[in-house]
C-alpha cells in the first residue's frame, strides 16, 4: 500500500495526473487503479498520527 501511495503521489507531484484523478484513485478503494512503480526497498511506515 505504501508503494502505491508513494508512486501515485509522485505522479501527482510531477503533473502526470491531476488532483481530481488522484482523488478518484483514492476514493475508488481499488489498488489496481494506483501505480506501483516505487521500488520496495527504503519505504516504510514509521508512525501514524490520529487526532
Amino acid at each position: 500500500m505504501v508503494r502505491a501511495l508513494v508512486a501515485t503521489m509522485v505522479k501527482l507531484g510531477r503533473g502526470q495526473i491531476g488532483l481530481s484523478e488522484f482523488r478518484e484513485i483514492l476514493e475508488a478503494k481499488d489498488c489496481s487503479n494506483a501505480d506501483f512503480s516505487s521500488p520496495p526497498h527504503g519505504l516504510c511506515l514509521e508512525r501514524v498520527w490520529f487526532p
